[in-house]
């Protein structure tokens, strides 16, 4: 309960890159952390009641700002980016019961297939040339692929998508 005792809001204005707790790569960090708390521990009388709904509250915060952030922001290349997003679709996917699941699914998708198209080059290799951060981000769309093609999301795309990875993974063997 420590983290939201003593929390900093999100800020909802532009310009806070590289705020300490509220930059894209911190938050979706936090936000697949605490997912995978909640998930782990839904069950367990471990996650008392008022830890369970700050700990949701967190998840909810979290989300909107990161979809927020996306919408207002648009395309960003780079690891960042498809972080936040792919985290915001795990969201998504493990609330759905939360109003705004469908719309952080909608941005997440939409920059995620954004990203495979844009952010690699034609050899497959990824435009920020560095190996962890390009073989992260290929990692990422292979879970996309996945996780959309177990739920149906991406009928139409999932083709292409399969391809297109074929090609990042040749880059890195």
């Amino acid at each position: 309960n420590q983290w939201y005792d003593e929390r900093d809001l999100p800020p909802r204005e532009a310009g806070n890159e590289f705020h300490p707790a509220w930059n894209e790569l911190a938050v979706c960090r936090r936000l697949r952390r605490w997912q995978t708390a909640y998930w782990v521990f839904r069950h367990s009388a471990a996650l008392r009641p008022q830890t369970r709904v700050r700990l949701l509250k967190s998840i909810l915060d979290t989300a909107r700002w990161l979809d927020d952030h996306n919408r207002a922001n648009g395309f960003r290349g780079g690891n960042g980016q498809i972080g936040g997003c792919f985290d915001l679709l795990c969201g998504a996917r493990m609330a759905p019961e939360f109003r705004e699941a469908d719309g952080w699914r909608q941005t997440a998708l939409m920059w995620l297939l954004e990203h495979a198209r844009r952010d690699f080059f034609p050899d497959g290799g990824f435009s920020e040339r560095i190996s962890g951060y390009g073989y992260g981000c290929v990692t990422a769309l292979r879970w996309l692929r996945d996780m959309a093609s177990d739920a149906g999301m991406l009928p139409r795309q999932a083709r292409w998508l399969s391809a297109r990875l074929r090609a990042l993974y040749r880059w890195y063997l």
